[in-house]
């Protein structure tokens, strides 16, 4: 059995764009893959103990914008509400359909912006990824809130996300200090 931790720090960095692969993993593939939708996720190759595995970086867009345009506009905000639900929902199918034609293990990590109830999660959960924190996290997961007027955080937005080859060891919520969200910590191993 290899096991390997995904956390926020790491010695390997890709870069497409704006976004960014940490892993202290060997990224083999010689390009990073986007999707259709280049600001919502990369994708890298990465060797666990010689087993190719597929890391996805992930980050949907907030529902902010929506959701205040409904709460300060009322009925005039409800199309922008709209819109928003539909590019989210794009980009989560988009990676969705990328994830269920893989060949490979895979792993997808990152900020959905979406608690574990909504579709957007619920649709990568239906290529037969499973969540890590509900597999193996003590709690809530509370990832975001805590820079907010509450002070805590209240919702889980960010995510591991496995495919069954994959097991799950630990998966635990880091510190509230480095952003406004707070990073998920998976502890996974992959049979031989």
């Amino acid at each position: 059995m290899k096991r390997c931790r995904i956390a926020e720090t790491s010695s390997a960095d890709r870069t497409l764009d704006e976004s960014i692969v940490r892993s202290s993993l060997s990224c083999s593939s010689p390009a990073l893959q986007a999707g259709e939708f280049i600001d919502t996720w990369v994708r890298c190759i990465v060797d666990i103990g010689g087993r190719e595995v597929d890391l996805y970086s992930a980050h949907l867009p907030t529902p902010r914008q929506g959701l205040n345009a409904a709460r300060t506009e009322a009925l005039d905000g409800v199309e922008d509400w709209e819109q928003n639900v539909a590019a989210r929902m794009a980009r989560a199918r988009d990676l969705a359909k990328t994830v269920a034609a893989r060949s490979r293990p895979a792993i997808v990590a990152g900020d959905l912006n979406a608690p574990p109830p909504s579709l957007a999660v619920r649709t990568l959960l239906d290529t037969g990824l499973r969540d890590a924190f509900g597999r193996a996290g003590i709690g809530f997961g509370y990832t975001y809130g805590h820079a907010l007027r509450p002070g805590f955080s209240f919702l889980r937005l960010d995510h591991v996300l496995v495919s069954a080859e994959i097991g799950v060891a630990a998966c635990v919520v880091g510190s509230e200090t480095a952003s406004e969200h707070r990073p998920v910590i998976a502890d996974l191993w992959l049979p031989q």
